[in-house]
């Protein structure tokens, strides 16, 4: 009597012992299982991956299943604990807690996959360039919605730990404002790039002028600018300080500034004048690439040494090779028509003839004078202005490239 009371407890702590090491081995089959497979679908994702590499939507789309595929298997190992191997006590608590927060791992891996999947898709559709600052800032929205949806994990999984959320949050705050302080600068350059972003004073590919320097903006980062100055060098500037700059921008002018000034020599006489000034004021009406309004050739004054006619007209283009090519038709027809009026350009500089220098041509003279006269005989003077009609006849009466230049 008194062996069989003793037998009893040790055949019992040996079966209950022989039924936990039942269910641990159990368990840690259920759990390789799992890891051999999501460990074969990983390979095999990767490899589809690096196969279709040309088609990036596709491996952003294998990538995302891998996240997928170990929610599933977790899910699937948590079944088993609870309704196939049915631990209890301490051990069941202990094993699906860490399953659980497997689990919102997983699932905070998967948020950070579908962010960066739908700002790529995003980017994609909107042809955006990859280093362009709207593209940058569509993939820092979509992984500021990831963090803010990863934190409502980790709250949502210490609840479930029972772990107290609110003295987090209280240390998190406290915590928060000192990295906040500690990061200003870069705060600073994001909140730049978002006001570069809301204003698009410039875009990416545009020339621009800020302080005293030229450039193409190549690219506008969360952080800074790249500017390729006119020497090709380089030039970084944080954001904070490049949206607090004067910027001007070349690129989106819908023409371009010609403006001069013709210098004359005071042996101009004025009927030389004032038909040098007709012949310009016709030469900006009839050529096809100059802007008639508005467009004004003056005489505007008297230099120390010359008598001072201003140009100014608009030329219909945004390219600035193109504009030095029209500039450079224009003036040559100007310096047609002041020899061709009799004229000369005056020197720039005071000078001491030893020697009579050479005159301009008086019989030239005295056909502009004659010129001028018949105008004025035939109450037709030009001035101010051209009559409206005449301005009409004249519109882009002007070969423009010059006959010869081989590109009419």
């Amino acid at each position: 009597m008194f062996g069989w009371t003793e037998r009893r407890p040790v055949c019992g702590r040996l079966g209950v012992a022989s039924r936990q090491s039942w269910k641990w081995s159990a368990l840690t089959i259920l759990v390789l299982m799992g890891l051999i497979f999501f460990g074969l679908t990983y390979r095999l994702t990767g490899f589809i991956a690096d196969r279709a590499r040309s088609t990036s939507s596709l491996t952003a789309r294998l990538r995302a299943l891998r996240p997928v595929v170990a929610i599933a298997l977790i899910a699937f190992v948590q079944r088993g604990v609870s309704d196939w191997i049915r631990l209890t006590g301490t051990e069941r608590v202990v094993t699906l807690g860490l399953l659980s927060a497997l689990a919102h791992l997983a699932a905070i891996w998967l948020l950070f996959t579908v962010a960066r999947l739908v700002a790529d898709a995003v980017i994609r559709v909107r042809d955006m360039r990859a280093y362009a600052l709207d593209a940058q800032l569509v993939r820092l929205i979509s992984k500021l919605g990831a963090v803010l949806l990863t934190v409502y994990v980790l709250m949502s999984l210490a609840e479930s730990l029972g772990v107290p959320v609110a003295p987090m949050l209280a240390g998190l705050g406290v915590g928060g404002l000192a990295v906040a302080l500690a990061i200003r600068p870069t705060l600073e350059n994001v909140i730049g790039g978002f006001v570069l972003f809301a204003d698009a004073p410039v875009r990416v590919g545009e020339l621009c002028r800020f302080g005293d320097t030229l450039g193409t903006v190549e690219a506008i980062g969360l952080r800074s600018v790249r500017v390729r100055g006119r020497d090709r060098t380089v030039i970084t500037i944080p954001n904070a300080d490049f949206s607090q700059l004067e910027l001007t921008n070349l690129s989106r002018r819908d023409s371009m500034l010609l403006r001069t000034t013709i210098q004359l020599r005071y042996e101009t006489t004025p009927d030389q004048l004032r038909l040098v000034l007709v012949r310009l004021r016709e030469l900006l009406i009839q050529h096809p690439k100059v802007l008639r309004d508005p467009a004004r050739v003056r005489f505007v004054g008297y230099g120390s040494s010359s008598l001072d006619v201003e140009v100014f007209a608009y030329v219909a283009t945004q390219d600035r090779n193109e504009f030095f090519a029209i500039q450079e038709d224009v003036m040559l027809r100007i310096k047609d028509i002041v020899e061709d009026a009799g004229c000369g350009f005056a020197f720039p500089s005071q000078t001491l003839y030893l020697t009579q220098s050479e005159d301009p041509d008086p019989e030239l003279a005295k056909a502009a004078e004659a010129e001028v006269a018949r105008w004025r005989d035939e109450n037709r003077l030009p001035f101010p202005d051209h009559d409206a009609d005449i301005r009409s006849e004249l519109a882009d009466t002007l070969d423009y490239p010059p006959k010869g230049s081989g590109t009419e």
